[in-house]
């Protein structure tokens, strides 16, 4: 063991503001501190507007650091959900693809948790969408999207904007689909775009786009487009498909061993599918045990999977029912038990505020 010294604070006092009235400060110049850095509002909202004004003014690296500051300081409670959120306002002009990463890894958990109001999560979809129109309207789908192109950006916005249902994607993807299934033996998506494309014909699709893609993993030699192909099947929205691939998980014929816990998790992870996934495992649990707990590293894996955007008592109360009933897979669970309370505070004290922070973005 090692003796760390105490922390020390290196200085503590006030920093004069920028005398320009729309002056702003900016800490930790070309991110070399290993640190976040938090404002007052005032200089944060400067921050703000300036981004929204002339992200070019603020460096790339300070560009991520912003998105990345303002989320992580919103998780950990000392800033406004509706402060990070207003971070995301300028990214309709940002072309570099580093700063999209690094919005989208921050957004991440934010999704899930939206997802729990049908209400919330179609006005954050509808602000995402405002977010990534101007961009995607501005690549050229044939060189953008080309294997040959340095396209990292133009792939990121293109599966973020599909993913959130912006029309013009939608289309796009559903043409690119459409034209495969038309020549089955020639499939012109980009390797890049195939797992974004996959999943929105499918979730925008018929009953039989899905049996195609089926068919087409039944068929997939290639281990990572057998992979892209398994996971889209998971994007559909209607119940009985969802149902149908969710209780072939259980059969090997069609889902091998190594490739179920994967698959019910990315049923979960669809908002059309969380329900059935979790009423399917609650059934299920002695043969998904028996079949899956060579380690408790499968079941926890499994029940944190499923669970990220659980939030409510009757959800909270099915977890601790499990547990009490299956004393061997109770430590599997507690994670999922502790997010699911996380998750219930977390919504009891911010999603009214985001609602109406959206709410105002519409409107304007």
């Amino acid at each position: 063991m090692h003796d760390f010294p105490p922390p020390v604070t290196i200085f503590n006092q006030s920093i004069p503001g920028p005398e320009e009235e729309d002056g702003w400060l900016l800490g930790n110049i070309g991110c070399y501190g290993f640190y976040r850095v938090n404002y007052d509002e005032s200089n944060w909202r400067a921050l703000i507007t300036q981004l929204n004004t002339d992200h070019t003014k603020i460096s790339l690296a300070n560009r991520a650091q912003i998105l990345m500051d303002s989320w992580s300081l919103a998780r950990a409670g000392q800033l406004s959900y509706t402060v990070a959120l207003s971070t995301l306002g300028y990214l309709q002009k940002e072309t570099q693809h580093v700063a999209w990463r690094a919005a989208l890894t921050e957004m991440h958990d934010l999704q899930a948790l939206l997802s729990a109001d049908r209400t919330v999560f179609e006005l954050f979809s509808t602000f995402m969408q405002r977010q990534t129109a101007s961009i995607f309207d501005s690549f050229d789908p044939k060189s953008a999207l080309s294997e040959d192109a340095d396209s990292r950006t133009a792939v990121l916005v293109t599966q973020t904007a599909c993913h959130y249902g912006l029309k013009a994607c939608v289309r796009l993807a559903r043409a690119q689909f459409d034209q495969w299934r038309t020549h089955p033996d020639n499939n012109t998506v980009t390797v890049d775009m195939r797992s974004a494309f996959y999943c929105t014909a499918v979730a925008h699709g018929s009953p039989s786009d899905w049996d195609f893609l089926f068919q087409r993993y039944l068929r997939e030699v290639k281990a990572s487009e057998r992979a892209r192909l398994r996971l889209a099947l998971a994007c559909a929205r209607d119940s009985a498909i969802l149902n149908t691939l969710i209780n072939r998980t259980l059969d090997q014929t069609y889902i091998p061993t190594q490739d179920a816990l994967e698959t019910l998790i990315a049923c979960a992870g669809n908002r059309y599918g969380r329900d059935l996934v979790w009423a399917f495992v609650r059934y299920n649990l002695p043969v998904i045990r028996e079949r899956f707990s060579s380690t408790a590293f499968n079941m926890k894996g499994l029940f944190s999977g499923i669970s990220q955007s659980f939030h409510t008592t009757q959800q909270l109360m099915e977890l601790e029912d499990l547990a009490s009933r299956y004393p061997d897979l109770s430590e599997a669970m507690v994670d999922a038990i502790e997010k699911t309370r996380a998750n219930r505070e977390w919504l009891r004290h911010n999603l009214v505020s985001i609602q109406r922070w959206l709410l105002t973005q519409m409107a304007d």
